[in-house]
């Protein structure tokens, strides 16, 4: 069981998700301190102080670069190759061209332009490793900032210790990743080419969320007792060290070896050969991540095929998924639930769906197929078109699948086994618009039950929130959505014989129901969730 407790950042616009907060101040501060010599040098107090209170924090906004910070060249280099804004420094191809644009500047003697792209570097990097990009944390930082007290009261008294300022603000914490950075640094290989350098770059944001999702569901539970256990405390200085001290010291790395390029024959530039090979670097990456790091689903793995399948996706980077990033936690809280109720399931690799030919899914021992679906695309190795072609053929071997989708429209598979017709509300996220929507009822299709929603479902978890704008017509209900404001009702979930599709707002904890059962002590699916997920099998005949 995940102990955990929610923590609330700010969200800009309401859709865009930063990591570090005040926690950059440190993280520059102290890649300062272990710079080269020749670095240091021209480190004058008033660029120290720029480069961590301002330069550290420039990569999280939207606007446009500024011309009299990066130059006429540095402006029309970043514009041709399509980095337009700031918070595009965040993604892999930013960080190489932060990189690039420090080698500029120091062979070019500009260095507070050298500090400027150093702080940009150690801002992108840093988010790439911290802790509110593991998808528990994530949803427990965004997602449920309206619960009720005193949920909200809660949320507010350990919201800072999820920012590494928490740590590197007391004297205990501050000690432990200082010390972590030297540990780390003393077992950090120095880069050995131009080429290398870019794309381990580059793949800090795959590497950097591998290394964290391993110790998210430990921080949560570390921070949940912090206030009143001391070992707790530790233990949470330890996490949030660690997770730092990884993209610090590669930042460092990066400086040092920028440096050492400064009378190279050759420098550092991006070319379509570098693009190819991150992109390789990605699918094998993509392909042999081990699922068992992930901390949110050590509890729940099987190692056994038999029961109710689940399918799972491991964490990659920030907002990347084949089936959407915010799954992997609903995926999770089913599993939880299906274990707490003892009823037999499996948990299934999607990757073994979409890659592997040899893997086979035997309707005689899992006789349905659940996948938790928020957006539904490829993803480097994972293929949907593999994906739909093989559950279509357990389907048609006698399987049953349930599709719990989002934003994408259902497959074609899933369309073709409900028949009747799918509608999408015209540039709307939910059926109606979401004002409209929290006042009606969800009911049964055989009326013996309903839920209303106790919160808004436009959360502040921005991409990741549980939106599924689909009803149906012509097809067997499943769920019912009734509203005095309709003339008629809508069907928002559909079944027959073979499939049935739920939105994923029907399971989203913490939206339906009785807010007084709220708990916050384990990572499950609530009653209403439960309940509709036990009808659902029911109506397809799924046996205890």
């Amino acid at each position: 069981m995940h102990k955990f407790i929610i923590i609330i950042t700010l969200l800009l616009g309401g859709a865009n998700v930063f990591a570090w907060g005040p926690g950059h101040d440190d993280q520059t501060e102290e890649i300062l301190k272990h710079l080269p010599a020749q670095l240091k040098t021209e480190l004058t107090s008033k660029i120290k102080e720029k480069t961590i209170k301002e330069y550290s924090h420039y990569p999280d906004s939207f606007k446009p670069f500024d011309v009299e910070i990066i130059g006429e060249e540095a402006l029309l280099y970043l514009k041709v190759n399509k980095i337009a804004k700031r918070y595009d420094l965040h993604s892999d191809k930013g960080r190489a061209f932060c990189f690039i644009l420090l080698c500029r500047a120091i062979r070019n003697d500009e260095f507070e332009r050298a500090f400027f792209w150093l702080a940009c570097l150690g801002h992108s990097s840093g988010d790439m490793s911290a802790c509110n990009h593991d998808p528990l944390i994530h949803i427990a930082t965004y997602d449920w900032k309206e619960l009720p007290p005193p949920h909200a009261k809660a949320m507010k008294d350990l919201m800072p210790s999820l920012d590494l300022h928490w740590t590197a603000n007391s004297k205990r914490g501050k000690s432990i990743y200082e010390s972590t950075v030297k540990q780390f640094l003393s077992a950090t290989q120095k880069h050995e080419s131009i080429d290398e350098a870019l794309l381990q770059i580059m793949m800090y944001g795959h590497a950097g969320a591998r290394y964290t999702v391993a110790r998210g569901s430990d921080i949560l539970s570390a921070a949940f007792n912090a206030s009143s256990d001391q070992k707790s405390r530790k233990k949470l200085y330890g996490s949030m060290s660690e997770i730092a001290a990884w993209a610090t010291v590669r930042t460092i790395r990066d400086a040092k070896f920028a440096v050492r390029l400064k009378t190279a024959k050759t420098a550092p530039e991006w070319t379509e050969k570098i693009k190819q090979e991150h992109k390789e670097l990605m699918t094998e990456a993509v392909q042999t991540a081990n699922i068992k790091n992930d901390s949110l689903f050590k509890n729940i793995l099987t190692e056994d095929y038999k029961g109710i399948g689940v399918v799972l996706e491991p964490t990659w980077r920030m907002n990347e998924a084949a089936l959407g990033f915010s799954s992997r936690y609903v995926a999770a809280a089913l599993c939880e639930r299906l274990k707490k109720e003892r009823r037999e399931y499996c948990t299934i690799d999607v990757r073994k769906i979409a890659t592997t030919d040899k893997f086979k899914l035997s309707p005689k021992k899992i006789p349905v197929i659940i996948v938790i679906a928020a957006n539904y695309q490829s993803y480097h190795s994972i293929r949907s078109p593999v994906i739909s072609e093989k559950l279509s053929k357990y389907i048609r071997a006698g399987g049953k699948v349930i599709w719990v989708g989002g934003k994408t429209k259902p497959p074609e598979f899933i369309l073709d086994k409900l028949g009747g017709s799918i509608h999408s509300a015209s540039k709307l996220r939910w059926p109606l618009e979401v004002e409209k929507f929290i006042k009606g009822e969800i009911y049964f299709s055989n009326m013996e039950k309903s839920y209303t929603f106790f919160r808004n479902p436009k959360t502040q978890a921005g991409w990741h929130r549980p939106e599924c704008p689909y009803t149906f017509t012509g097809n067997k209900p499943l769920l019912i959505y009734k509203s005095p404001n309709l003339d008629e009702d809508l069907v928002i979930a559909a079944i027959s014989r073979k499939v049935a599709f739920l939105p994923i707002y029907s399971l989203h904890p913490y939206l339906l129901g009785d807010p007084a059962l709220i708990d916050l002590q384990s990572v499950s699916l609530d009653n209403p969730g439960w309940d509709i997920i036990s009808y659902t099998l029911d109506q397809l005949e799924i046996g205890k």
